[in-house]
């Protein structure tokens, strides 16, 4: 089943700041304890998976100035520690530079430090 990704968003993160210029920005994300990505992983120990930061890094890149971009692929990729219920995270994008280049690094970070690091390849919007 699709989901809207502002539905899935709003469902389980709730944005708290944000600091965005052309191609980079700063996210602070509250992770809403009851949100859907908790349900079943894990029962009595609840953890946000892998595939939510994505969907949360996917939201952001969303919203930094004049990006049209979508992930399609993972060039790498580095889960350093976990995400709880009612966590308060940062995470950090950054856009390549080259112009010939469709990529962004992330990093994830937390109260207890790193989370999540990586690179994403992405897909440009046709110029329309």
């Amino acid at each position: 089943m699709d989901r809207d990704p502002d539905s899935t968003f709003a469902s389980a993160f709730r944005l708290v700041e944000s600091r965005t210029e052309p191609g980079r920005g700063r996210f602070a994300v509250e992770v809403v304890a009851g949100g859907p990505f908790f349900e079943g992983h894990f029962p009595g120990a609840p953890i946000l998976p892998a595939v939510a930061q994505l969907v949360l890094i996917e939201a952001l890149l969303r919203r930094l100035p004049g990006s049209s971009e979508a992930i399609v692929g993972i060039e790498s990729l580095r889960l350093l520690n976990a995400i709880s219920p009612a966590d308060v995270i940062e995470v950090r994008l950054e856009q390549d530079r080259d112009a010939d280049a469709a990529s962004m690094s992330f990093e994830v970070v937390g109260e207890r430090g790193p989370i999540s690091q990586g690179r994403l390849l992405l897909r440009r919007a046709a110029p329309g």
